[in-house]
């Protein structure tokens, strides 16, 4: 009779142990579950943060593009002018051409800068998908990565902002330019082909 405390006890201790491991693994399931679910949204979001980036890059190329094949035209267009001079004086040179020529160049300063910040941001989305191949797929370094493609994103939805005004600004001096020529402006320096829909 004296060793029936003890048994109780000890079936008593056997109990709650395994109440507490049963209790312990059912914390460590719903850690693990927790753990992959937020591994698994922060990977989604950091897919649409990479497609975004991505495309807002592709809209600032072609962006870039429209506005060097509107500047080429603008400068066929003056040089057009200034050489029909000799061969026909008794056709005066438009009295905006100063002001042409001037706008023009002062557009070909401003597109450098905007170049040289398109290749910088070329350069950071290069490195981060770098980092996005090599890294541990754990939920920290997945926000990192989140932060740094939405900081690009950033960058170019400024950039693009910028691109949009200047091409506006270029192709209205190259319908200025054109109409004294006579000839049309071009197809590709409305902005509406080639950046789509999105506005930023």
């Amino acid at each position: 009779m004296s060793n029936q405390p003890a048994t109780q006890n000890a079936n008593n201790n056997n109990g709650e142990q395994a109440v507490f491991g049963t209790y312990a693994r059912l914390m460590m399931l719903m850690n693990v579950e927790r753990y992959n679910q937020d591994t698994s949204i922060k990977a989604a979001i950091l897919e649409s943060r990479l497609t975004r980036s991505q495309n807002a890059l592709n809209e600032s190329e072609k962006l870039l593009k429209q506005l060097k094949h509107t500047q080429a035209i603008i400068r066929d267009n003056l040089t057009s002018i200034v050489s029909v001079r000799p061969r026909t004086n008794t056709t005066p040179l438009p009295p905006n051409l100063p002001i042409w020529e001037k706008r023009h160049s002062t557009f070909d300063g401003e597109m450098g800068p905007l170049e040289t910040k398109h290749q910088e941001q070329v350069t950071l989305f290069q490195n981060l998908m770098k980092k996005h191949k090599e890294h541990d797929k754990s939920p920290k370094s997945y926000a990192e990565l989140i932060t740094h493609f939405t900081g690009l994103e950033n960058n170019l939805i400024k950039l693009r902002k910028h691109l949009r005004t200047l091409l506006s600004q270029v192709t209205q001096l190259n319908n200025e330019v054109a109409s004294h020529t006579g000839s049309s402006a071009p197809a590709l320096t409305q902005a509406s082909t080639l950046t789509g829909p999105n506005q930023g």
